[in-house]
């Protein structure tokens, strides 16, 4: 399982309806455009549904909120954020590498654990 926390709340720490930057457990960091999302069980993130296995509000702070991913998930998330032009800021060597050169996310996933 993967924690995948969403800056998806305005200045006030309210829910924005919108995410500009997501960080999957300490090990990448990205941020773009701003996406649509809906945080429930079934999570929707610019039209890519996911089963959210747990949300946390105001995580970390109160810009962010957190949902959990299986390794499925996440890998999938991580495609589509690269097919929305997203842009590491950050991230473990193994992860750019393949998010970078369109190479295979789950197994760069698989390599740093989760």
């Amino acid at each position: 399982m993967y924690t995948i926390s969403l800056a998806c709340n305005d200045d006030g720490g309210n829910f924005a309806g919108r995410v500009d930057a997501i960080t999957i457990d300490d090990v990448i960091q990205l941020e773009g455009d701003p996406l649509r999302i809906a945080i429930g069980k079934t999570t929707i993130i610019e039209g890519m549904v996911v089963r959210a296995r747990g949300h946390t509000t105001w995580y970390g702070n109160m810009m962010w909120d957190a949902i959990r991913l299986d390794a499925h998930d996440t890998a999938r998330l991580l495609e589509h954020l690269r097919r929305k032009h997203w842009t590491i800021i950050e991230g473990d060597a193994a992860l750019f590498n393949a998010y970078d050169t369109g190479g295979d996310m789950a197994a760069a996933l698989a390599g740093v654990g989760g």
